[in-house]
Protein backbone atom coordinates (compact mmCIF):
# COMPACT_ATOMS: atom_id res chain seq x y z
CA UNK A 1 0.00 0.00 0.00
CA UNK A 2 3.05 2.26 -0.41
CA UNK A 3 1.32 3.64 -3.90
CA UNK A 4 -0.76 6.66 -2.00
CA UNK A 5 -3.95 4.87 -3.17
CA UNK A 6 -6.13 4.70 -0.41
CA UNK A 7 -8.79 1.85 -1.00
CA UNK A 8 -9.69 -1.22 0.53
CA UNK A 9 -7.48 -3.32 2.67
CA UNK A 10 -6.02 -5.78 1.31
CA UNK A 11 -7.25 -9.58 2.51
CA UNK A 12 -5.31 -12.87 2.45
CA UNK A 13 -7.17 -15.63 0.58
CA UNK A 14 -9.93 -17.50 2.34
CA UNK A 15 -9.05 -20.31 4.46
CA UNK A 16 -5.30 -20.10 4.17
CA UNK A 17 -4.11 -18.66 7.34
CA UNK A 18 -1.33 -15.91 7.41
CA UNK A 19 0.94 -17.52 9.30
CA UNK A 20 1.57 -21.50 10.44
CA UNK A 21 0.06 -21.79 14.13
CA UNK A 22 1.91 -24.22 16.06
CA UNK A 23 -0.75 -25.49 18.52
CA UNK A 24 0.59 -27.18 21.39
CA UNK A 25 -0.64 -31.07 22.21
CA UNK A 26 -3.68 -30.75 25.09
CA UNK A 27 -2.11 -32.26 28.29
CA UNK A 28 -4.91 -35.52 28.99
CA UNK A 29 -6.15 -33.59 31.77
CA UNK A 30 -7.49 -30.66 29.95
CA UNK A 31 -9.09 -33.61 27.47
CA UNK A 32 -10.65 -35.24 30.13
CA UNK A 33 -11.98 -31.88 31.57
CA UNK A 34 -13.57 -31.08 27.75
CA UNK A 35 -15.09 -34.07 27.28
CA UNK A 36 -16.41 -34.58 30.87
CA UNK A 37 -18.16 -30.89 30.18
CA UNK A 38 -19.42 -31.80 26.67
CA UNK A 39 -20.97 -34.80 28.37
CA UNK A 40 -22.49 -32.70 30.99
CA UNK A 41 -23.73 -30.55 28.50
CA UNK A 42 -25.08 -33.28 27.00
CA UNK A 43 -27.18 -34.49 29.75
CA UNK A 44 -28.92 -31.39 30.59
CA UNK A 45 -29.60 -30.92 26.51
CA UNK A 46 -31.15 -34.26 26.74
CA UNK A 47 -32.91 -33.66 30.19
CA UNK A 48 -34.30 -31.04 28.55
CA UNK A 49 -35.68 -32.76 25.19
CA UNK A 50 -37.77 -35.45 27.67
CA UNK A 51 -39.10 -32.81 29.54
CA UNK A 52 -40.55 -30.85 26.12
CA UNK A 53 -41.78 -34.39 25.22
CA UNK A 54 -43.62 -35.05 27.86
CA UNK A 55 -45.23 -31.70 28.39
CA UNK A 56 -46.05 -32.29 24.38
CA UNK A 57 -48.12 -35.74 25.24
CA UNK A 58 -49.41 -34.01 28.51
CA UNK A 59 -50.65 -30.80 26.47
CA UNK A 60 -51.94 -33.50 23.44
CA UNK A 61 -55.60 -34.58 23.18
CA UNK A 62 -56.36 -38.03 23.85
CA UNK A 63 -56.34 -40.24 20.77
CA UNK A 64 -60.14 -40.92 19.31
CA UNK A 65 -60.34 -44.54 19.25
CA UNK A 66 -62.92 -44.70 16.30
CA UNK A 67 -61.67 -43.63 13.10
CA UNK A 68 -63.89 -40.53 11.36
CA UNK A 69 -67.26 -41.70 9.65
CA UNK A 70 -65.91 -41.54 5.86
CA UNK A 71 -62.26 -42.17 7.70
CA UNK A 72 -60.80 -38.51 6.85
CA UNK A 73 -63.54 -35.96 8.15
CA UNK A 74 -63.17 -34.04 11.09
CA UNK A 75 -65.40 -34.42 13.51
CA UNK A 76 -66.72 -32.15 16.43
CA UNK A 77 -66.54 -33.74 20.36
CA UNK A 78 -70.01 -35.48 19.64
CA UNK A 79 -68.71 -37.31 16.68
CA UNK A 80 -71.09 -35.70 14.36
CA UNK A 81 -69.26 -34.74 11.04
CA UNK A 82 -68.58 -30.59 10.55
CA UNK A 83 -69.48 -29.49 6.86
CA UNK A 84 -67.37 -26.07 6.07
CA UNK A 85 -69.21 -23.36 5.69
CA UNK A 86 -69.51 -23.16 1.98
CA UNK A 87 -71.50 -26.89 2.27
CA UNK A 88 -74.18 -25.24 4.77
CA UNK A 89 -74.10 -22.44 2.82
CA UNK A 90 -75.55 -23.68 -0.39
CA UNK A 91 -77.75 -26.52 1.95
CA UNK A 92 -79.18 -23.03 3.27
CA UNK A 93 -79.62 -21.78 -0.40
CA UNK A 94 -81.58 -24.87 -1.65
CA UNK A 95 -83.67 -25.37 1.36
CA UNK A 96 -84.79 -22.15 1.01
CA UNK A 97 -85.77 -22.31 -3.00
CA UNK A 98 -87.51 -25.53 -1.96
CA UNK A 99 -89.65 -23.75 0.34
CA UNK A 100 -90.64 -21.42 -2.20
CA UNK A 101 -91.69 -23.91 -4.79
CA UNK A 102 -95.21 -25.36 -3.75
CA UNK A 103 -95.95 -28.85 -2.68
CA UNK A 104 -97.67 -29.90 -5.77
CA UNK A 105 -94.88 -28.90 -8.06
CA UNK A 106 -92.72 -30.33 -5.58
CA UNK A 107 -94.30 -33.91 -5.79
CA UNK A 108 -94.56 -34.01 -9.13
CA UNK A 109 -90.85 -32.98 -9.53
CA UNK A 110 -89.93 -35.94 -7.12
CA UNK A 111 -92.06 -38.60 -9.66
CA UNK A 112 -90.56 -37.22 -12.90
CA UNK A 113 -86.72 -37.89 -10.81
CA UNK A 114 -87.94 -41.39 -10.11
CA UNK A 115 -89.03 -42.38 -13.46
CA UNK A 116 -85.55 -41.03 -15.05
CA UNK A 117 -83.86 -43.24 -12.21
CA UNK A 118 -85.85 -45.76 -13.10
CA UNK A 119 -85.46 -45.00 -16.92
CA UNK A 120 -81.50 -45.39 -16.22
CA UNK A 121 -81.28 -48.44 -14.12
CA UNK A 122 -83.81 -50.14 -16.90
CA UNK A 123 -81.04 -49.04 -19.68
CA UNK A 124 -78.46 -49.97 -17.51
CA UNK A 125 -79.97 -53.52 -17.29
CA UNK A 126 -80.69 -54.10 -20.63
CA UNK A 127 -77.08 -53.11 -21.48
CA UNK A 128 -75.64 -56.14 -19.02
CA UNK A 129 -78.04 -58.56 -20.44
CA UNK A 130 -76.38 -57.80 -23.51
CA UNK A 131 -73.04 -58.40 -22.56
CA UNK A 132 -73.77 -61.21 -21.10
CA UNK A 133 -75.72 -63.00 -23.95
CA UNK A 134 -73.20 -61.96 -25.91
CA UNK A 135 -70.60 -64.41 -23.82
CA UNK A 136 -70.52 -68.30 -24.52
CA UNK A 137 -70.06 -70.51 -22.08
CA UNK A 138 -67.02 -72.25 -22.72
CA UNK A 139 -64.55 -70.57 -24.82
CA UNK A 140 -63.07 -72.11 -27.86
CA UNK A 141 -59.57 -74.33 -27.32
CA UNK A 142 -57.55 -74.93 -30.24
CA UNK A 143 -55.05 -78.23 -29.60
CA UNK A 144 -51.10 -76.31 -30.79
CA UNK A 145 -49.16 -79.25 -31.83
CA UNK A 146 -45.84 -79.08 -29.80
CA UNK A 147 -42.79 -80.20 -32.26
Amino acid sequence: MGSGVIGPPEREPVGTPAEPEVEAAPSVGAAEEALRALQERLDAVSAAAERVIADAVRAAPAPNPTPPPAGWQLTDGKGASRPGPDLEALVQFVQSLRDLIPPDVQRRVAEAVREVLLAIRALIDSYLERLDSGRSDAPEIQDIPIL
